[in-house]
């Protein structure tokens, strides 16, 4: 058994490395596939002294990307559960790009990494139901075809594309060469498989969905129809927007734009929430003891249990050199959860009275569908 000296530095450096977070900036560039990560959070604020203004607008900008993620988690039902949240408890740490500082004034873009073990205790502690954050881009192809029956896509008199700038919650292209390239208006009106699956490597992800939208011959309404060739995603139906009395088409579009793309996600978290077990609802302990050679083993069991969806949370009961004890309050029956764990790299096995967790291979294929990780 280590010494208890040993045994507090290690649980020192195990607290450091779990929180990591407050309001230290990013030394290096964040990673835009990490899951918690919000970037391009827009502040302007102004203060009496430049000092005032960036430090009002930092704050600002954390709150403002927490919202964002709670978005990006959470179905539209349960957002007034978190409204009050202060959200930036919850920050690990930022990034600031295009940083302006003018007299008394603070312009930037903020990248905002949050601490996700403590964002998903928050939630599941408040019995919220959330899904975890997409891992691959969901890319959106905004298709129009104006009252004349004119289509357009990567043309720069297309609004539709320029509506959807600012209203997506997805990854829409800029119009670059390799999207040119990939797909033409017609194949994207017709959701061609072949183009939507050539944009999709384009952007490193399977998964495409064309936004068609369609003026009326009048210009008084826009139908828009989400089409995509992954039968697997689920899609909103088609909807019909009206133009507003003193409306503009581009106020219009722009309404339509951000109706689209919150339908995406809702059916898309709809969908997901259904296949996975509940965030709330009871729960079991199962005591388990984790067989270890060094810290680096603790740190990587610590990293895959946060893949295994039907962990509600852990506990650490004791830690040595050679093994940990934990207790996992699980969802469902152990043996689910047993499958789940070996699917990441954790396998269990029976030991008369507890089980006894290894590092191991991760097998995805033994994991049920129902209950695999989010991708």
């Amino acid at each position: 058994m280590p010494s208890l000296r040993l045994l507090s530095t290690m649980l020192f450096l195990l607290g450091v490395l779990a929180l990591g977070r407050g309001g230290a900036a990013l030394a290096a560039p964040p990673n835009s596939t990490d899951p918690f990560l919000v970037q391009g959070v827009a502040v302007d604020v102004t203060a009496p002294t430049p000092e005032q203004a960036k430090d009002k607008a930092i704050l600002e900008g954390q709150r403002k990307a927490f919202r964002q993620l709670m978005e990006r988690l959470l179905p539209p039902s349960e957002l007034s559960q978190v409204a009050k949240v202060d959200g930036t408890s919850y920050v690990r740490d930022f990034s600031v790009d295009d940083e302006r500082a003018l007299a008394g004034r603070y312009i930037a873009n903020l990248n905002v990494r949050f601490h996700a073990p403590s964002v998903r205790k928050l939630l599941q502690g408040m019995g919220v139901s959330f899904v975890e954050p997409r891992r691959r881009p969901l890319v959106i192809v905004p298709v129009f075809k104006d009252a004349q029956g004119q289509t357009t896509l990567w043309e720069a008199e297309n609004p539709w594309r320029a509506a959807w700038t600012n209203a997506s919650l997805f990854q829409v292209p800029t119009g670059e060469p390799s999207d040119v390239q990939a797909i033409t208006a017609a194949q994207a009106w017709g959701a061609e498989p072949n183009a939507l699956r050539a944009i999709g490597t384009a952007r490193g992800t399977p998964e495409v969905i064309v936004a068609a939208a369609q003026m009326s011959s009048s210009g008084k309404s826009v139908t828009v129809t989400t089409k995509a060739a992954a039968t697997a995603l689920v899609l909103p139906p088609p909807q019909v927007y009206t133009l507003k009395d003193g409306e503009t088409v581009e106020a219009l579009l722009a309404r339509s734009a951000r109706g689209t793309s919150q339908g995406i996600d809702t059916v898309l978290k709809q969908a997901a929430l259904a296949a996975a077990p509940p965030t709330g609802g009871p729960t079991t302990d199962m005591p388990v003891l984790v067989t270890l050679n060094t810290l680096q083993d603790w740190m990587m069991v610590r990293e895959r249990l946060k893949q295994a969806t039907q962990v509600r949370r852990w506990d650490l009961i004791s830690l040595s050199t050679t093994e940990a004890a934990v207790t996992l309050r699980i969802n469902s029956d152990q043996e689910q959860v047993r499958m789940q764990l070996a699917g990441v790299g954790l396998p269990l096995e029976w030991n008369q009275s507890f089980w006894v967790m290894h590092l191991g291979v991760p097998t995805p294929s033994v994991v049920p569908a129902a209950v695999a990780p989010l991708p």
